[in-house]
Order: C-alpha cells, then structure tokens, then sequence
C-alpha cells in the first residue's frame, strides 16, 4: 500500500477476488496463513489494509499486528453492519536484502545455536541414536550382512550421487581439495544437471547461469513443498523431500511405520547418506536419502512407495533408544517421571481393554456458549453395561479433518492399531466413516439405526413402518430377519428395497460379529454422555472443561464404590438380565443330541445349544456373552453352575 498524490493505491500484484470469510474465526494467524500460501516470499505481514467494497479509498483503515484482536473485531462488526462485502489487503514487512556471506554466517550462527540447545537436552538424543544404530548394526550382523535386495539398487544411487562430491566410484572417500568444504556449490554444470533433473518433467529446461532463475526456482520448489506436504500427516515420506540432518530423516522414517503400520529398516547409513527397505523379503519398498551440497539439506532422491503385502503391528525401529527419545518431551514436562509412571500409564490403557467391552461411541455436539466450535467424545461401556467417558475434545468444526485428529489420538492412547477386535458405532457421517476406515481398516463399524430410520422414514411415516423397521433392527438370528424383511417386502415392496439400499451388516442386530459383546444398534451410549454434559456445554470453554472432568471423576468414583459392595460374581446389571433370562427358561424344553449338543423347545420354536462353545441358535449368548433363556434351562438340566 502506497501514499501518492494524497490518496492511497494498491502497489502489490497477488489479487484473490470472491473469497469467503467466517467473521468468528477471523485472526491474525489467518491472514498470515494466506500470505504465506500465496504470496511469492514468506515474510511476515505488518500491516492489514480494509474497507467496505462500496466505499472508495480514502476511507481505508489500517490495523497493525500488535493492536491486532481488538481491531479485528472491530473490522468484522463493521462488515456484518455494512453489507458483508470487505476489501482487503495485506501488507508484509519490507525485508532488506542480504549478502550470500551474511546469509552464510546467519546460517551458520542459527546451526551453532541450535547445537548448544541440542546439548541442554534432558534426554540425550546422540547417546540414543547412537544406540539405536549399535543395535541395528547387530541387527544386520546377526542376519549375514546388508539387505542382498537393495546391494544394486545402492551401489547404482552411490555411482551417481558420488560423482563431482568428494567421493570415487568404488566408494571410498577422496581427500577434498584445497578449501572444499560439505558446504561449498557444485560447479555450472553440475548445477545446471540438477536443475534439469528436477525440471524435466513438468516444464522446459530454465536458463541457466542466471540469479534470477534460480532464486524463482528455490522459491517455488519450497512453497509446493509446503503447501502439498506436511511431515505430520500422510504420506510422511516423499521423493524430493528435505530434511535438517540424517537424525531428522530417521525421526520422520520411524513416523511412517507407526502411522502406516508398515515395518521397515534402515539397510545403509554412513555419515552422508542413509536407505531403507521393507522388512518383507519380498516387498519393493525402498528409500534413500543423502546430503544435497547446494541446499546444505538432506534429501530424498529415490523413494519406491509401494507394498505389496498386508500390514503389520511389529517395529524394528523401535529400540530401547529411541522409545527413550519419545519420551522426552514427557520428561521435560515431568522432571520426576519415573519409569513405573509410564509403566502405570501403560498398565491404564491395558485396564480399558481388560475391563471394558472393545465398543467406542463416536459423537459431536455443538457447545452453547457465545464461543462456536463442538466437542468430540469418545464413549464405552464398562462390564456392568454402563457408559464409560473415554476421551474429549473440543474442536471449531465437526469434519474430517478433526475427526482424523481426533481419531489418530484415540488410536495411539489405547493402542488400537489396526482396528482388531474393536467396534466403532457412530451416525452415518461421510467424514467419519472414511476416518474410520482409513485409520481402523480392521474394525467392525455400526451405523445408528435411529438416523438410518430417520432417513428413511421420511418417505414412509405410518406406524406400520417404524414397527416393521425395529423387528428387522432388533432381531438377533438370520432366520428372524429374513422373515421380517419377508413380512415387509409383502407390505410394501417399494419400502423393501429402499431399505436394502443401507447394507444391514452395519445395523441389524442379526449381521454382527461376536467379538464386541454388544448387541447395541443405535449409538445411544454417546447420545446419553451428551445430555449428561448439556449444562457443562452451556459454560465458558475452561469451565465446561474442568465440569466435565468433575463429572467424569464423579462417575468413576461411584462406580469404584458399587464395586466394592458388589457381592456377586458379575456387575448388578448383567445379574439383572441373567435372573430375567432365569425365569424364562421355565417354558423351554431340552433334548439331548449328544454329551454337549441340544435342542430346547419352546412354544412352536427350537434351538439348537452347544455349552462348550457357548453357542445357541438364537444368537443372544454369541451376542451378549450373557447366556440366553436356551442356554440356562440346558445348564439347570443338568446341576451346572450357571455362572460358570
């Protein structure tokens, strides 16, 4: 923004017309972020120019970024009031031009400083690298020597990255000449061969020799890399990827086999370069990263991305050194953690999974406070059939990004891996279904048949329907629903096929696997928790989180204190359901088959009851765990121990 002539002009060249702005979320940061998405340097905004689109320039108005909040608040009252329409501009600080040799000393002081906090650290992150390496190199020792897949692939990389850097071609290092140094540029041709290399594929060969081309080039290779890219999420690991330090590429290579559950191993280090391949003999997936002269980076140059076997739940990576290094920054946090604290915390996780049915709840709700966002809860059931609150989390929008961040947390803490043996049930949202399936491929999920019935109903509303529609939600055996879903094909053929449009292995009581002991077809456990913390949502942010902490204590403590009174075997609850499936075995019958098959009759119906499988025909016991009404009449037949 310039002053001439006694009015103000825009001098930039980015224009961004018809973008949308959430008035609530309006921050310092947000303007940053697009300047740094858009803008050709990254360099700090000073300044935010604005005024109604109806008005002319001498009405613009300036905020500076340490008036920012309050000011932006102002600016955001003033466009609701005037329409809605805003135009604005982003001024960025002017940057003053720097020297090579003083971008080279900044560098180097920035590098030295680094170092010294490097030697402050609590954990000592050389000694575990160094460990894990004398680990690997046991490793590779014990199994004959390098990876014999990846000797070729290697040796080729090495002919062409050795050539012009200080190394021959058998491998060995060459004595650097005169005042060479890791640090100094290749020559012109070699330059020039790398930028060819790196452009060939999506644009003509740029001209050489000129600052200009290749400052432009550096710029834009960085800001793709920033904006397509980030370390943190998938896929991790990229060709062209930089990297500090060789430590650096070794961190995020340790990220992509806990996040994609894929185990691999480090094949090849030396001081400049370092590989990998795939556990899996024979699975092509490699890498291979060195140091890049020019950048004074680490980079990917080779990366084969492909698997072609299953998952796996193993680390190799993961050695005693470097589980320390993960649990620095807790140390940090924790002068005084003790290794029997992350042992406790362990042994916490292990207690849900030993303790509590293998189901999880997933809802939001929308906080009513002035403050808009919606919280995240994931919910259980404890042995007693009662809701267990596992985590929280309070978040500005309920989509898929947050439900992955949500999700990917839940996933680490209870170390859920793959999915095995859980059951997620949640409403039929799309953002969450393909979280679910993304990160817990193996996990069976429930869709609440409540919102699949809300769907549908609306073009069937009788009574008729919503009966038919819980008869086939509701029973437990196949031959149940068919008979049901019989009975409404006969009633309305139209409604039949509608329904079938939703798969029913996702809803109907009668499709589901064992493993969870839950027969639950709608996703009420969380719905309950929802109106348990309806008054904690109407607080301010820190305040409905310490309420919903205290309810949360509340409720465990209640429950410890039942625990303690209980006398019986199992939890009041599920003692309730056996005693009623007690009673109702008095009009059941058995025959015997064989020493542990029978049949019971009952009314104009039988099932067949198998006691060392724990299995009967009406599937309750398989569901539930709890046996059926079938199930006790044989046990009492024959002077068992019903609990046993």
């Amino acid at each position: 923004m310039v002053y001439k002539n006694n009015a103000f002009k825009y001098d930039g060249v980015l224009s961004k017309p018809g973008l949308l702005m959430d008035p609530d979320y309006a921050t310092w940061s947000l303007f940053q972020d697009f300047a740094d998405e858009h803008a050709a340097n990254c360099v700090p905004v000073q300044q935010i120019w604005y005024k109604l689109s109806s008005q002319d320039m001498d009405k613009i108005t300036s905020i500076f970024h340490l008036r920012s909040d309050a000011e932006i608040n102002q600016m955001c009252g003033i466009v609701i009031e005037g329409g809605g329409e805003l135009d604005l501009f982003l001024e960025q600080l002017k940057m003053p031009a720097i020297s090579h040799k003083e971008d080279e000393r900044e560098a180097q002081a920035v590098n030295e400083a680094t170092e010294e906090e490097n030697r402050d650290d609590i954990v000592d992150y050389a000694r575990a690298n160094k460990a894990v390496e004398e680990e690997q190199e046991e490793d590779i020792v014990k199994e004959g020597g390098d990876d014999a897949r990846f000797l070729e692939y290697y040796q080729e990389i090495r002919l062409n990255d050795n050539v012009g850097q200080g190394f021959d071609t058998n491998g060995e290092d060459v004595a650097p000449t005169g005042e060479e140094t890791a640090g100094e540029p290749l020559d012109d041709d070699d330059e020039a061969e790398m930028e060819r290399q790196c452009h060939d594929a999506d644009r003509p060969e740029p001209v050489v020799d000129t600052d200009d081309e290749w400052d432009d080039f550096c710029r834009k290779e960085t800001a793709v890399s920033r904006t397509t890219y980030r370390k943190e999420k998938a896929p991790y690991l990229w060709l062209m990827q930089t990297l500090r330090s060789g430590n650096a590429f070794k961190d995020q290579l340790l990220r992509y086999v806990l996040k994609t559950n894929y185990d691999v191993k480090l094949c090849r280090w030396e001081k400049t370069k370092l590989a990998a391949v795939c556990t899996n003999e024979k699975c092509p997936w490699k890498i291979y990263c060195s140091v890049e002269k020019p950048k004074k980076l680490w980079m990917v140059k080779s990366f084969v991305d492909v698997h072609n076997h299953m998952k796996s739940s193993k680390a190799r990576m993961l050695k005693q050194g470097v589980i320390a290094n993960l649990y620095k920054d807790e140390a940090r946090r924790r002068p005084g953690l003790r290794w029997t604290d992350i042992k406790d915390e362990i042994m916490l996780r292990n207690t849900w999974k030993s303790c509590c049915r293998p189901i999880i709840g997933l809802d939001g709700a929308f906080l009513k406070w002035e403050l808009k966002g919606e919280i995240l809860a994931a919910v259980g059931r404890d042995a007693d059939n009662r809701i267990f609150p596992i985590a929280w989390a309070i978040v500005r929008v309920e989509d898929t990004e947050s439900w992955t961040w949500f999700v990917e947390k839940l996933k680490i803490d209870l170390g859920l891996e793959l999915g095995n043996g859980i059951t997620i049930i949640s409403d039929k949202q799309k953002g969450l279904i393909n979280v679910v399936a993304d990160l817990l491929p193996n996990a069976e999920h429930r869709h609440c048949a409540r919102h699949i019935f809300a769907n549908w109903r609306k073009n069937y509303k009788t009574e008729d329907y919503e009966d038919y529609f819980w008869d086939i939600a509701y029973n437990s055996n196949v031959g149940d629903f068919q008979f049901n879903m019989d009975a409404l094909k006969a009633f309305d053929e139209t409604a039949y096929t509608d329904l079938l449009k939703t798969e029913p292995k996702i809803w109907c009581r009668a499709w589901f696997p064992y493993h969870s002991r839950s027969e639950d077809v709608t996703n009420n456990l969380s719905e309950s928790y929802n109106r348990t913390i309806k008054e904690a949502r109407k607080l301010p942010l820190i305040n409905m989180l310490e309420e919903i902490r205290r309810l949360a204590m509340k409720r465990i403590s209640r429950r410890r204190e039942k625990t303690r009174s209980c006398v019986t075997k199992f939890p009041p609850h599920i003692m309730a359901i056996f005693e009623k499936n007690r009673k109702a075995s008095k009009h059941c019958t058995v025959i015997q088959s064989s020493e542990s098959l029978y049949e019971v009759m009952e009314l104009t119906g039988s099932f067949e009851v198998c006691l060392p499988e724990k299995h009967c025909g009406c599937n309750q016991w398989n569901l539930t765990g709890i046996p059926c009404r079938h199930a006790i009449c044989v046990i009492t037949e024959h002077n068992y121990d019903p609990e046993e």
